[in-house]
């Protein structure tokens, strides 16, 4: 128990254990648990999570107002009817990452669930044993070195088969990025490491059906698909993740779709924590959802950097000769060239954020972007300064 927590008599007979915390939409740690009511708006940028108090705790309402951007408050406050009050800890739900689906795929492989032979199944090569499995591999390949999300061995009639697998939830392709696949995998057959490789690519239904046809993947997996075989399995594990798959599809969906007022909101709080956390940075509030404008200092002409929430992606975008000048760039490593016939882009990912959700639960993404964006004023500086 942390400092200065306790336990808070509610009703005679009844206590509630000063440790309780939010997790996933239930309150854990009461006695007895109690179930969520689903959170509700109060006005834009205001929120709060209500569930129901009865039996030993006496009957009545109990709240958690968390945050308020209007009025600039983040709180943790576990309010009772009857006035009594207990300070918590709050934790943001799960929100999946790009990297946690390759976790997922991971554990799911080395698991007794089941999941390795349906996997087998769908991506043709049924009846096949699950070997081994490694996250984020990275090989050199006709002189370029690529990372493969999961690469993972399957045994069938003494034939070793190699799977590579790319996971996407919403940021765009790097370059000839299928392409480099095969390579990779060409050079684990060069090596004698398999006899067969098949390349998966893992997404979310509404990204699979924008992949270039050109993309010559074995196998498109929508996320979608793995999140209802869960849905069909028994037992906690599955409901899980089932749940934070699903999770991940609906933060997907609002993304995309996300209305103008909650755009609006996350662009003013990112001004404001660019303006109080990195002032050599600014944004003017706009609204608009191709990317949020960053400024700074000094920035030389044509060049522009941009956050697009949509694309987990923050791109410096360059106008004229400063395009063909990216070749020439001393340090490239971790920037993704995304250039168009007449504009120059550099990309940097980051993780997935979401427009509905206040900017105080996702500072690990906003400090990702901050970090971006000094990475990409610098190459600025570097391409401008170029004769």
């Amino acid at each position: 128990m942390h400092a200065g927590s306790h336990a808070l008599p509610l009703h005679p007979g009844a206590q509630i254990a000063a440790e309780a915390r939010i997790w996933l939409g239930r309150v854990r740690d009461l006695n007895p648990p109690l179930p969520m009511v689903e959170a509700e708006k109060e006005r834009p940028g205001a929120w709060r999570r209500a569930f129901p108090v009865s039996g030993a705790l006496g009957g009545g309402i109990a709240e958690v107002a968390n945050h308020d951007a209007e009025r600039g408050e983040s709180r943790t406050l576990l309010q009772i009817c009857a006035g009594k009050r207990l300070e918590i800890e709050f934790m943001a739900p799960f929100k999946m990452q790009e990297r946690d689906v390759d976790l997922f795929i991971l554990e799911e492989l080395h698991a007794d669930s089941g999941f390795a032979d349906w996997l087998a199944a769908r991506i043709g090569i049924e009846g096949a044993t699950f070997s081994d499995a490694a996250h984020s591999v990275s090989a050199k390949a006709n002189a370029k070195w690529g990372e493969t999300d999961v690469l993972a061995y399957f045994d069938k009639a003494g034939a070793r088969i190699a799977v590579l697998i790319e996971d996407k939830i919403s940021a765009r392709f790097a370059d000839a990025q299928c392409d480099r696949y095969h390579e990779r995998a060409n050079e684990l057959l060069g090596e004698g490491l398999a006899v067969e490789y098949k390349l998966v690519l893992i997404a979310p239904d509404t990204y699979l059906s924008s992949v270039p046809k050109s993309d010559t993947w074995h196998c498109q997996l929508a996320i979608d698909d793995i999140a209802s075989w869960f849905a069909q399995k028994n037992g906690s594990h599955a409901n899980w993740r089932a749940s934070a798959l699903q999770s991940c599809l609906e933060n997907v969906s609002k993304i995309m779709s996300a209305p103008k007022i909650e755009v609006k909101n996350f662009s003013e709080e990112f001004s404001n924590f660019l303006r109080s956390n990195a002032p050599e940075f600014s944004h003017d509030p706009t609204g608009d959802a191709y990317g949020l404008s960053v400024k700074w200092v000094n920035r030389p002409t044509g060049f522009s950097i941009f956050w697009k929430v949509s694309q987990d992606l923050v791109d410096l975008e360059m106008m004229g000769d400063h395009r063909s000048r990216i070749g020439t760039l001393k340090d490239k490593v971790g920037l993704v060239d995304r250039s168009k016939a007449s504009t120059g882009m550099l990309g940097i990912p980051v993780k997935t954020a979401s427009w509905g959700q206040p900017l105080s639960e996702q500072l690990d993404v906003v400090n990702e972007v901050v970090a971006a964006c000094q990475r990409l004023r610098l190459v600025a500086l570097e391409l401008a300064a170029m004769p």
